[in-house]
């Protein structure tokens, strides 16, 4: 068939030909010319927009058979699964897709369990692992450059360990129950999904730390019982607890990252909705308490709701992603009619901190953004993959990193790491307090309350599983993690002037993280491995006396070592090691 093209051609041809042949005889006039002319440039717009229909119809059958070829492949990887797990007959001819049961499907695992198509999946893991890390001295910074009566004291560092009496082994014993249905609907696939964790743990794996001068440690066995999933769903709508939609990094290292990772879950409302080609784009309302540093005193609490949302690109190649959360951080408002008490500088707060009794609360937007991607290095290996991710956040550093600040990475899977002074970062920090000269020794005079501002900080880090054989593999991970409270001119409020008497408090601190792993498969779904981590940290302390001095824990004054310039403790560094072996089911 000839396309509109040729035709229009043909029959300009002709024309030209008619008009040539008839000159001879009679040459037309102008007005004659310009109708034809007219014409031919009528006829020549309406092949354009045959053309143009004619290329739409063939521009949307191509679209239209991309799609079923999409969808024949879906189907054929159902096909493959199914015969994949499905019994071969006695005979050698493989009946697969004939007697296997449709809810394989689903992935391995799923079963029928009755004729409404409801396919159940029952799982799990059981775990053991075992944890060393050198043993590091922890010091306590206390009664800074503080104000008694008029007289400047030097600061006070107390020696809360001397490493030796530090316990540097622990143990952890854990296993997982895991429950998925999933239910056919005239709105779509429902799914209701539960996993339950318990777990026994000794020694520095039931470490934590209480404030900026103390590790908690539970001298015996300490038993938790953590819900990581409970949640519905259905027609693109998440409802639970389940995974933050903020943190997209994977948790297959056994130490802890420096990006956010919430194991556990987060309490959530959720809806997802698929364009097509790969992309999609979620909105949740999730539960800010379950989010890392949101755990304040009731002077700071966070808001209940944290907004997140992400967009998501998935393609042959991997997937990227752009995520963001909102929320926001409230500061009790002090009793204009009582003075303010003394704050501890490096402590997340006391109670009454802002003075008296409150009467109401200002609150702070919070947030933060980032990108995470995810790419399969098939060059490398068929199973290799990569991960990369940049977040900065603004008053909400559970964007950066999952739990217990910088001075162990995570208390969920480190316990203690670090010695030096124990870092205890929030979302927000005092930058200024109140007090009058004339005051010194009698009852402060009416005074605004101390003010906070927001912390803010960013990380950049990398993650990359190689295959070595089908039973050897390795997770490599790298990153950089930067916490900046904001400028301090705080003081401490009992008549010193503000230039001559600041308040010593934590300044910007530097995460330095790697760690890598080797991993063994005894059998399927069995492995065991080994990892070794490693971790820098360089902190800072704004207004940090000149003269200090170290008092051991017992406090005799013969055994104080006076200095001067950098205070000890700051700059730590230290490994961490972990053996574990898990069977998943």
């Amino acid at each position: 068939m000839r396309s509109p093209l040729k035709i229009f051609r043909l029959a300009l041809l002709v024309s030209c030909a008619v008009s040539a042949s008839g000159a001879f005889a009679q040459a037309p006039s102008n007005e004659e010319l310009y109708k034809l002319v007219m014409g031919l440039k009528a006829e020549q717009e309406k092949l354009r927009e045959e053309n143009r229909r004619v290329k739409a119809e063939a521009d949307e059958a191509r679209n239209e058979l991309r799609r079923l070829r999409g969808e024949q492949k879906a189907t054929s990887a159902k096909v493959d699964a199914v015969a994949k797990a499905a019994p071969v007959s006695k005979g050698g001819v493989a009946s697969a897709v004939a007697t296997a049961d449709p809810c394989l499907a689903y992935g391995p695992g799923y079963r029928s369990v009755s004729t409404s198509g409801t396919c159940v999946r029952i799982g799990g893991y059981a775990r053991a692992e075992a944890q060393f890390t050198p043993q590091q001295s922890i010091y306590a910074l206390e009664n800074v450059n503080l104000v008694g009566r008029g007289r400047v004291r030097t600061g006070e560092i107390t020696q809360v360990t001397n490493g030796n009496s530090l316990d540097t082994f622990g143990t952890e014993v854990r296993g997982r129950a895991d429950l998925d249905v999933i239910t056919p609907t005239s709105f779509g696939e429902a799914r209701a999904s539960v996993k339950i964790r318990v777990s026994s743990l000794t020694g520095t794996r039931a470490a934590a730390i209480e404030n900026n001068a103390v590790y908690a440690f539970d001298p015996g066995i300490l038993l938790r019982a953590v819900p990581e999933a409970a949640f519905m769903s259905l027609a693109g709508f998440t409802v639970g607890i389940a995974p933050s939609n903020y943190a997209l990094m994977p948790t297959s290292m056994y130490t802890g990252t420096p990006w956010a990772q919430y194991t556990n879950g987060v309490a959530q409302i959720a809806y997802r909705y698929d364009f097509g080609s790969g992309l999609s784009l979620t909105g949740a309302l999730e539960r800010a308490k379950d989010w890392a540093y949101s755990n304040l005193t009731a002077n700071r609490p966070s808001t209940a709701i944290n907004v997140v949302a992400n967009a998501k690109w998935e393609q042959q190649w991997g997937w990227l992603a752009l995520q963001g959360v909102w929320g926001g951080n409230a500061v009790e408002k002090g009793d204009i009619f009582t003075g303010p008490q003394q704050p501890n500088p490096l402590d997340p707060g006391v109670a009454g901190l802002y003075g008296g009794e409150g009467d109401g609360f200002k609150r702070y937007n919070a947030y933060a953004v980032g990108a995470t991607a995810n790419f399969k290095l098939r060059a490398l290996g068929e199973r290799d993959q990569m991960w990369l991710t940049a977040n900065y956040a603004n008053g909400n550093l559970g964007a950066l990193l999952a739990a217990g600040g910088l001075s162990n990475i995570s208390t969920q899977n480190n316990g203690t790491l670090f010695g030096g002074i124990l870092r205890v970062d929030q979302n927000m920090m005092i930058v200024s307090g109140t007090g009058d000269p004339a005051t010194i020794g009698r009852q402060p005079t009416p005074g605004s309350p101390y003010q906070v501002k927001n912390v803010t900080g960013f990380n950049i880090a990398a993650m990359l599983t190689h295959y070595w054989t089908d039973r050897w593999r390795s997770n490599f991970n790298a990153g950089y993690v930067q916490i900046d409270p904001p400028r301090s001119l705080a003081y401490d409020g009992q008549g010193a002037q503000r230039d001559n008497n600041p308040i010593p408090m934590w300044g910007r601190g530097q995460l330095y993280s790697f760690a890598g792993s080797l991993i063994y498969s005894i059998a399927e779904n069995w492995d065991v491995g080994a990892e070794v981590g490693y971790a820098m940290l360089r902190n800072q302390v704004q207004n940090a006396p000149q003269n200090w001095e170290i008092i051991p824990q017992n406090g005799l004054i013969s055994q104080t070592i006076k200095g001067t310039g950098q205070l000890p403790g700051l700059n730590p560094n230290n490994a961490i090691f972990k053996m574990r072996m898990e069977r998943t089911f």
